[in-house]
């Protein structure tokens, strides 16, 4: 399972150059972020499945770039970007990421087809809850420390959304490896969807892969995680056919 990381590298260089505006790796102490204030994060949506949550959202504090300030050179390039990909989107490409509004797992059936879904998946399904609900509370603890404002909605530093469409894009990718550059390409397309729709500042984008790079080696690293995955592979494994 180690092997997240080099996928995750390889899809960070081929995807970031598009999106990052020149900010330093990594802070030297942990910033407020460029509202000042940090906020409550919402109630956890659920237990910590396969990693400790607030741990890994302190870490991912001291290891994200901070979002560029209201009113800097970073946040002017960040609206320009924006506008650009917005006004560039083609009628399909709006279509395509209005469609990804309620995201979820399943929409990868665009790639894997119609068998992929919760009624014939139940172990995939109940793996990708897990998971879901762990990244998505420390996504939430971070996006309240910096509590950076997005084009329409407050705190969106971090992506979210980004960030489960790159966890979900590489698991499924490992799982069927035979459709592997498909998976994740599509995972990435999610990122860029936020963007489409003007949910998201580019470095808000960029932030989600960070994150998901450091929320997937900590689940990794869980013994339950790894059982939990190989059952579900051997479940989707099977409804698609594959040996």
């Amino acid at each position: 399972m180690r092997s997240f990381t080099g996928f995750l590298a390889v899809l960070m260089a081929l995807a970031l150059p598009h999106i990052c505006l020149g900010q330093a790796v990594t802070p030297s102490t942990p910033s407020s972020g460029p509202a000042g204030t940090q906020t409550t994060p919402p109630a956890p949506l659920g237990p910590d499945y396969y990693f400790n949550s607030i741990a890994a959202a302190q870490q991912a504090i001291w290891q994200l770039p901070p979002p560029p300030a209201v009113g800097s050179p970073g946040q002017a390039t960040n609206v320009q970007t924006l506008n650009t990909v917005i006004a560039d989107a083609s009628p399909q490409a709006v279509a395509n990421a209005n469609a990804t509004a309620n995201y979820t797992v399943f929409d990868f059936a665009t790639v894997l087809g119609p068998s992929f879904n919760a009624q014939n998946l139940p172990i995939l399904n109940d793996f990708f809850n897990k998971v879901t609900i762990n990244t998505v509370d420390a996504s939430q603890d971070v996006k309240a420390f910096f509590n950076s404002p997005g084009p329409q909605t407050p705190a969106t530093y971090p992506s979210t959304q980004t960030m489960m469409g790159l966890d979900e894009g590489v698991l499924l990718g490992l799982m069927v490896p035979e459709m592997q550059s498909q998976l994740q390409s599509f995972g990435i397309q999610e990122g860029l969807n936020r963007l489409i729709v003007d949910a998201h500042w580019p470095t808000d984008v960029s932030g989600g892969y960070m994150l998901s790079d450091i929320l997937m080696q900590d689940m990794s690293a869980s013994p339950q995680f790894q059982s939990d995955f190989n059952a579900a592979k051997t479940e989707l494994r099977s409804v698609l056919g594959l040996k």
